[in-house]
């Protein structure tokens, strides 16, 4: 007996594992944020945990580098949690006193919501967790400031004011770990540095976590992204498809694979205060080569600054400028 069913088929080996947190989102800033910006940190932090590990020996090259940057991407993350803290504190004491001076009745008063939205995040690594937290606490914050509202415990300036600080730096935490994972693949893919990539590592990991306030984000008022936004997130997927197309041609056998476009850099204005990386977008080469990339400056170092040598007498005649 005969059967056209194939023994022991080849089978689809694209299964990764996941996280996956059940989550529901029914305030303005917490459907903002999701929608703005999850997607987007999800596909940096892989790209700069997981994908740029995958190079062969451009990955061990930079095995260092790629340690230094993930642990920069942790400290941005632990940046928006000291604030997002630091703000959860303050809002619970200035509530605690409008109770103790209004004499407030101690039943918490319900707030339903006209639509509101159950998602399931789906994370892809370890610290995209810590990020998924954030946002969550920034939800229960929102739904907080909505309760203390409706009571009259806090004016509608008070509301939109922390509500916004508090989307910005969410923002700005989204904006900078995007940059990081693309500087870290651009020296990866084609050992060179982006123009203000090693700047920018050197401040993550030595700078306050709260050292400035987080710039105005444009269409602030916006729940989708802008398409801005949307640019970003499509250059850390082509970015990632990019660095994975050579790991699929050498799987393959005699499939003819058409050569991975090349990635050049567009200027792109973007509010944040820290760096001028572009936006890597794809394009179509007529060559295979590098040389690219290659033309893009490199930061030059800063030479030392050598302090002058001053006297007893000119620090006490006060002579010397600091």
């Amino acid at each position: 007996m005969t059967t056209s069913v194939a023994l022991n088929p080849q089978v689809n080996e694209g299964s990764r594992p996941v996280l996956r947190r059940a989550v529901e989102l029914a305030t303005h800033l917490g459907l903002k944020i999701y929608n703005r910006t999850f997607r987007r940190m999800d596909a940096a932090q892989y790209l700069a945990q997981v994908i740029t590990q995958l190079q062969g020996a451009a990955s061990r090259q930079y095995a260092a580098e790629i340690e230094q940057v993930n642990a920069a991407i942790g400290q941005e993350v632990e940046r928006l949690a000291l604030l997002v803290g630091a703000e959860t504190r303050r809002l619970q004491k200035h509530l605690h006193v409008q109770r103790v001076e209004n004499k407030a009745d101690k039943d918490t008063l319900t707030v339903d919501y006209t639509q509101p939205v159950a998602v399931e995040l789906t994370m892809r690594t370890p610290q995209l967790r810590r990020y998924a937290d954030l946002m969550a606490t920034a939800e229960t914050i929102s739904r907080t400031l909505d309760i203390a509202w409706y009571q009259e415990q806090v004016t509608t300036p008070q509301r939109l004011e922390l509500e916004l600080l508090l989307f910005r730096n969410f923002m700005r935490s989204c904006t900078n770990v995007e940059r990081l994972a693309w500087g870290l693949a651009r020296r990866v893919q084609t050992d060179t540095a982006a123009p203000g990539y090693r700047d920018m590592v050197r401040k993550r990991t030595g700078r306050d976590p709260i050292a400035l306030p987080a710039p105005a984000v444009e269409a602030e008022g916006e729940a989708h992204m802008t398409p801005t936004e949307a640019a970003h997130l499509a250059a850390t997927e082509a970015l990632a498809a990019t660095l994975l197309t050579p790991l699929v041609v050498e799987e393959a056998s005699a499939t003819s694979v058409t050569a991975p476009p090349l990635l050049t850099e567009t200027p792109v204005s973007v509010d944040s205060p820290d760096d001028g990386v572009a936006i890597p977008t794809v394009i179509e080469p007529k060559d295979h080569t590098l040389a690219a990339l290659d033309a893009a400056p490199s930061v030059p170092d800063q030479p030392p600054v050598t302090p002058k040598r001053r006297s007893v007498r000119d620090l006490v005649s006060g002579g010397v400028e600091l």
